[in-house]
This record gives structure tokens, sequence and C-alpha cells, in this order.
């Protein structure tokens, strides 16, 4: 499923970017090989992300 984010960070060091969903989450992804600018819009396809007992038990 298609989903936007804006560019927030790009942290070329350690080879990873920050993005902010439409749904207002944050997420680091790697960086692709045409590194975008900061506040860049562009359209991704993320994996849902599975719960694992860990997540649950640290939900607040």
């Amino acid at each position: 499923m298609p989903v936007k984010a804006i560019v927030a960070k790009v942290d070329q060091q350690n080879g990873v970017m920050v993005i902010i969903t439409a749904d207002r989450q944050f997420r680091c992804l790697p960086l692709p090989d045409a590194v975008p600018s900061i506040g860049t819009t562009i359209e991704l396809h993320l994996q849902a992300e599975k719960m694992t007992v860990r997540g649950l038990l640290n939900t607040k």
C-alpha cells in the first residue's frame, strides 16, 4: 500500500533518513540511491509493523 510521507531528517553518515507519515508516525528508513532533500513529499510502500510480545508489553 503506497503511503505519502515527508522527509524530516537525512543522516548521510549513517545512511538513514527519518520520515513523517500521513498518520503522524516517525519512521527511520535506509537512504535510497537518489537522496531526497528535507521537506520533500515522497511516496513509499511500507510493510505493516508486526506486533510482538515486547511491543505489547511496552505500550502505555
